[in-house]
């Protein structure tokens, strides 16, 4: 499984000395969850969208760059994931990851994955975006 390393590595870091718990009982620092903009994923939008999770440090939020018309990655602006309800975004040593309302893993930075949905506007100005994409449920299998 692709998050297993991320899963691991979360789990050895933070076993010892987190007083939060996931509902898949992964202990958490205070400072490990991540912003995670959610919504009601029964909208019905059915296009087809591939993303690669970027992580922001500095604003603690997960994006996708929008390539410009010419195609270059990053040119166009970010991204943000309007994810189902239940979902949230964990950091790692290496990066982030987000898990469902079962607690697990879906979608990690830099490994792409799919979802249905489609384009919106962004819930704020968190993170910088310019846009955002409504999810329809989480990620499809490949």
């Amino acid at each position: 499984m692709r998050f297993a390393g991320a899963l691991l590595v979360l789990l050895s870091v933070t076993a010892a000395c987190g007083d939060e718990r996931t509902e898949a009982g992964i202990a958490l620092e205070p400072g490990d969850r991540i912003w995670l903009p959610t919504e009601s994923s029964d909208f019905g939008m059915e296009a087809l969208g591939t993303f690669d999770l970027r992580f922001d440090p500095d604003l603690n939020c997960l994006y996708h760059d929008e390539p410009s018309n010419n195609g270059e990655p990053g040119t166009g602006g970010r991204i943000v994931v309007i994810w189902p309800e239940g979902y949230e975004a964990i950091r790692t040593p290496d990066g982030a990851f987000v898990v469902d309302a079962d607690g697990s893993p879906v979608a990690t930075t830099n490994s792409p994955f799919q979802l249905a949905g489609g384009a919106t506007e962004p819930p704020d100005d968190h993170c910088d975006a310019i846009g955002a994409w409504l999810a329809n449920g989480g990620p499809i299998e490949n």
